[in-house]
């Protein structure tokens, strides 16, 4: 490859760079059709669901203890952990990310269903 055909190259690549990013993106996926009732059904059914999964559920008074003894529970964990582990090995930092991404799901379990 010669050098114009580098910078070429470079200009292209410097130009598309956030072709692949999807902040604002305007494009719609291409929906499918669907051929029944049913599968009709199907299709509302799941973008009900996604909508709910993606709405902002705010806390009611039964939850809020729930999310408190997650928190307590996590932060004990993470607290054995850092104790124990020797935590200059990636691998106690994983453990640890674990831990608070364990806690996130558990949280989003709690908010989803309403208590």
């Amino acid at each position: 490859m010669d050098e114009q055909e580098m910078k070429r190259r470079a200009q292209y690549d410097y130009e598309h760079r956030h072709d692949n990013d999807l902040t604002g993106c305007t494009m719609q996926a291409s929906p499918m059709q669907p051929t029944n009732q049913s599968e009709i059904e199907s299709q509302n059914e799941i973008l009900v669901n996604l909508l709910h999964r993606f709405d902002y559920h705010a806390p009611n008074a039964l939850q809020i203890p729930k999310y408190q003894n997650l928190r307590d529970a996590a932060k004990a964990f993470a607290t054995v952990i850092v104790r124990n582990a020797p935590t200059y090995y990636p691998e106690t930092q994983a453990a640890l990310q674990a831990v608070e991404a364990a806690l996130m799901l558990a949280n989003k379990s709690i908010a989803l269903n309403n208590g």
